[in-house]
């Protein structure tokens, strides 16, 4: 959070709408798991530095390894 450069905006879960800041973290989450860091790099254009928006990459496939299913037999 510390290269974000506002405040993110997050609806109350009884909220209908979803914000601009909740849909554009889908869809980083999302090119993080499918390993797209172009995608990734271009959603955040020019509002993140290119190291700032590498260790956010980071940071968000770090976070979500977690959930993976490493070991395990589908």
């Amino acid at each position: 959070s510390d290269c974000w450069p506002d405040p993110i905006t997050v609806h109350r879960p009884c909220c209908r709408e979803t914000s601009y800041d909740e849909i554009l973290l889908i869809d980083l989450i999302t090119a993080v798991v499918q390993g797209q860091t172009g995608p990734f790099h271009a959603l955040l254009g020019e509002m993140i530095a290119p190291a700032d928006r590498m260790q956010l990459y980071r940071n968000i496939e770090r976070f979500f390894s977690r959930f993976t299913r490493q070991g395990r037999c589908e």
